[in-house]
Parts: structure tokens; C-alpha cells; sequence
């Protein structure tokens, strides 16, 4: 393991969950050593779609929402070399581009968006020292004209991803921190799929008191010297080493949660 890890790995939604277990943390990220294991195509479903509707939603491409463009930006969503058939991947061009659609015709905020997959990162400190960063790509903001102040940033799920408090947390911190000029904050889940859901909305208030918490897993991971097996509650979800490490884990359960959160 390379002695400049914590300044190269950086605290994430996607990966600060993990933090709850010191050998899936140290495997997965400082290591980069990810079991091998086939494209999933719920995945590439997901990627592909935030691929879309960056494109759509971006000025730079021409007048909001940019549907003209729909065929082209789908295209270069789901590259060729990620499939083994033409067939399947045309599949999933027309999965996209119909939730897609289906999610532009119902967005009564069009016209309000003001950027589109930011990447913004907050140095963190402890006792004045360098301890890491974390970041976050925020994949759309959009400022309402009835809410001038407010900076509400969008999280896209495609299919059945659910709201968790701690990679709510990070999101909400880095757009506070880096973007201070708005007076108040909060992160929009929007669904995509071919039933709708309503959106989950999140702020400050609600994810009180976790990221306390988050400190002091950053702390205990980042600073130790040993990066044992933690099994616990990370092993109840989706881990890519749970058949060697715990094969004898309950399999993963969906939890999601709403807008209300314990403080922690």
C-alpha cells in the first residue's frame, strides 16, 4: 500500500459508506483491487443515463431541454465495445431515451437549471493538519424562481436506487462549502424508469448529526495502520467481496429512506 493514499483517495457518496469497514475500504479504493465479475447492464443502464440527461440539460448544447440531439447523445451513452450484441444494446438505448423523455415531460424546472454535473471538492482538516478531501459531482442545480436563495441539487437514480443519509451528507456539504453564495441548500432524488416516482427531497436538517459520524470513521480509517474485516451492517448490501469475506452474510436487503433521517 503506496504511504500517499490519503492524499490520492478522496471521500465520496459512492464510497463513504465503506468506510464502515476498514478491509473493504482499503481493498476497494486505496488498492483499487475489485473482484472480477461481468458488465452489469444495470450498471451500464445507469451510467448511460446520466450520460443523457448531462447532455440535455447542459447550455452549452443548445437551448434547454436539448431533445433534437436525444438519438446522438443516447448513442454515445452506451459505447458498442460495453455490449456482446448489437441487439441488447439497442435495447437499452430505447429503455434510456423513453425514461428520458418520459422524465422531460414532466420537469416543470427546465428552464431553472444553472449547471449540470459539477465536480467539487472541500479539503477536510483535523487539529489544523491535512487529513483528506472530499467531493462529490452533483449532477444538476437548479435555482427556482420562487425560492431565489435556495440551491437545490439534483441526484438522478435510474431504476430502483434508494436515498441514503450518508452519501446525502456529502452532497450537501460540498455544495454548501464550495458554493456559499445561496443561503440554503437541499438535494432532489429524481427517479428515472418506466414508472415514475415522486421526488425525495432532502436538507441539512434531516441528515443532522451524520456527518459527526462520518468524521470519525475518516479518522479511524485514514489513521490506521491495520485494515482488519468489519462485518456488520455494510455486509446486509451490495459488497463485490462479501462471497470470500463473509460467505456466510444474509444477502442484501433495499433499504431506502425518506425524508425523515435520524440524527445519527
Amino acid at each position: 500500500m503506496d504511504d500517499g493514499w490519503q492524499s490520492r483517495v478522496r471521500i465520496t457518496p459512492s464510497n463513504v459508506e465503506s468506510l464502515a469497514c476498514r478491509k473493504r475500504f482499503s481493498t476497494l479504493y486505496i488498492q483499487n483491487s475489485w473482484p472480477n465479475a461481468a458488465p452489469c447492464r444495470e450498471a451500464m443502464m445507469g451510467v448511460g443515463v446520466h450520460v443523457i440527461l448531462k447532455n440535455v440539460y447542459d447550455h452549452t448544447n443548445g437551448p434547454l431541454p436539448n431533445l433534437d440531439q436525444l438519438d446522438l447523445f443516447s448513442r454515445l451513452a452506451f459505447p458498442r465495445s460495453r455490449y456482446e450484441s448489437g441487439e441488447k444494446r439497442n435495447e437499452d438505448i430505447a429503455t434510456a431515451v423513453r425514461w428520458v423523455r418520459s422524465y422531460v415531460a414532466q420537469d416543470p424546472d427546465v428552464e431553472y437549471t444553472i449547471g449540470v454535473e459539477r465536480t467539487l471538492t472541500v479539503p477536510i482538516s483535523l487539529g489544523g493538519e491535512f487529513l483528506c478531501r472530499i467531493e462529490a459531482r452533483l449532477d444538476r442545480l437548479i435555482v427556482r424562481p420562487d425560492t431565489p436563495h435556495e440551491l437545490t441539487v439534483v441526484d438522478f437514480k435510474a431504476g430502483r436506487g434508494g436515498v441514503r443519509e450518508e452519501p446525502a451528507c456529502i452532497m450537501l456539504l460540498v455544495a454548501k462549502k464550495c458554493l456559499p453564495e445561496f443561503e440554503t441548500y437541499a438535494l432532489e432524488t429524481h427517479y428515472l424508469g418506466d414508472c415514475l416516482r415522486p421526488p425525495v427531497r432532502i436538507t441539512p436538517t434531516d441528515v443532522r448529526g451524520v456527518w459527526p459520524n462520518i468524521q470519525r470513521r475518516i479518522r479511524r480509517v485514514y489513521r490506521a495502520t491495520a485494515f482488519p474485516a468489519e462485518p456488520g451492517e455494510i455486509c446486509r448490501r451490495f459488497c463485490p467481496m462479501l462471497s470470500s469475506c463473509q460467505p456466510e452474510a444474509p444477502k442484501a436487503e433495499l433499504v431506502e429512506l425518506g425524508n425523515a433521517f435520524t440524527d445519527g
